[in-house]
């Protein structure tokens, strides 16, 4: 028995194992793929500036420890089995030293708040892999309630660990900062929350040796209060010009980027259409980050969105049952002792696999919706956005299930699609989509109502 659960997790370590050289042998391609070969010799610097980071050297000191007490438990232990597990842990190890080398494609500039923070950890999966070294304390991520929303924030922890370079040295910390924009070919600044770190930043990237490489991402309704800081205070002048994009802007212009070396911005150009820093920032007054407005005056989703989304969770991990059990009744036949008792499992399983998937997608697909004025916030626990009236082109719904689910379809994709889905209350759904399909009819009449003044 003993020999069978080492057996067991000895498999278990070498798939994990299996699936981080995976990650490790994707993400030195695709970075090597756009930066070239050329770029390895970052690589020293890199591991120079890594070493400095407080996030790095706790992680280095932790599998220190990890291999001192393997090296012991090898030392006196003559089972095989043993020995292979870690083994598989030593390779683990040994792929997360090397990421320390890997050359970074773009460098993101943020503040340290929760939604900052989440929306700056998914600048990974935006350049499909690559490395993103960041400053951020990924401390102050707070997890929704929800089981998904858990799982999201360990992975995202977990997985850009060897990319957070934050260093709680002062004296250093401006020439880091310096260095990193040097190594980095890409450079992106989120101007819509102020503080002093970002205002250095901002202020370094606009400096022009730097902007041809920068990009600043500006809220939705043209809120940039980083810039707007910087002008006030006559850091800037107002005719300078670069490179500002929205949110939902910024997929396409980092993925036109990384294509290939030839791609990446140069000296003497700009990342994307430049604009002029007066014109976009204005003397608009600055502000704190938006987030979601919580009170049950505009809410429109049922409270019990959350519910419902880890109920999803639950039904996959139900479906997953069923198939284990399918193949164990298909493995072993003498487990079922009479035939009704078979065509009972058998039907509870087909069952599972039918009508699971339909609720997960039923209740997966939810969002947690809220509205102010002529826009609507939408969250699904891990990312949201803020979308205008203007922006969605029909309402449907509720639909003919038990979670009354209301489909918004918009005019553009958002970070959500061209679909977003909600649960009404059961008892006003039908009110909530009559009042947003009004809603909608008297934002088209306005728009169509001529000026008076042209």
């Amino acid at each position: 028995m003993l020999g069978s659960a080492w057996t067991l997790i000895s498999s278990l370590v070498w798939i994990l194992a299996g699936l981080y050289l995976i990650m490790t042998f994707s993400i030195w391609w695709a970075s090597l793929r756009t930066l070239g070969l050329s770029s390895l010799r970052h690589s020293p610097r890199i591991l120079r500036l890594s070493f400095r980071a407080g996030p790095i050297r706790e992680l280095s000191l932790v599998m220190l420890t990890t291999l001192i007490a393997i090296l012991v438990i090898y030392a006196n232990s003559s089972e095989y089995r043993v020995g292979s597990a870690q083994n598989a842990l030593l390779l683990i190890m040994a792929l997360c030293c090397t990421l320390f080398f890997v050359p970074p494609v773009a460098l993101v500039f943020s503040s340290s708040t929760n939604r900052q923070l989440r929306w700056a950890l998914t600048l990974k999966g935006l350049i499909r892999g690559r490395r993103v070294i960041s400053l951020l304390d990924t401390a102050y991520m707070r997890p929704e309630p929800g089981l998904n929303d858990v799982w999201a924030v360990v992975s995202r922890r977990s997985l850009t660990l060897t990319d957070i370079l934050r260093t709680s040295d002062l004296n250093n910390w401006h020439a880091g900062v310096r260095e990193l924009i040097e190594i980095t070919p890409i450079v992106v600044v989120d101007t819509r929350v102020c503080t002093p770190a970002l205002l250095f930043e901002a202020s370094t990237m606009l400096a022009p040796q730097n902007l041809y490489k920068a990009i600043f991402v500006i809220d939705d309704d043209g809120a940039c209060p980083v810039l707007q800081t910087l002008l006030d205070n006559g850091g800037i002048p107002s005719d300078c010009k670069a490179s500002i994009v929205k949110e939902d802007e910024l997929r396409q212009v980092l993925q036109s980027l990384i294509t290939s070396r030839d791609s990446l911005p140069k000296p003497g150009s700009f990342p994307s259409s430049p604009s002029t820093i007066g014109e976009r920032a204005g003397r608009s007054r600055q502000r704190q980050s938006k987030s979601i407005p919580e009170t049950a005056a505009n809410r429109l989703s049922t409270p019990l969105t959350s519910f419902w989304r880890l109920m999803a969770n639950v039904i996959l991990v139900q479906v997953l049952m069923s198939l284990i059990c399918g193949l164990l009744i298909l493995a072993w036949p003498r487990m079922i002792v009479t035939s009704s008792q078979e065509f009972t499992l058998w039907f509870l399983i087909a069952c599972n696999l039918v009508f699971g998937p339909i609720y997960f997608y039923l209740g997966r697909s939810l969002k947690k919706v809220y509205l102010e004025g002529d826009s609507l916030y939408v969250s699904d626990y891990s990312k949201e956005c803020k979308i205008h009236l203007s922006q969605i082109c029909r309402v449907t719904g509720p639909d003919w299930t038990t979670l009354r689910r209301i489909t918004l379809h918009l005019n553009e994709p958002s970070v959500f699609g061209k679909k977003i889905v909600f649960a009404g209350t059961l008892l006003s759904a039908g009110l909530t989509a009559r009042d947003l399909q009004h809603r909608l009819y008297r934002q088209g009449e306005r728009e169509r109502k001529p000026n008076p003044q042209e």
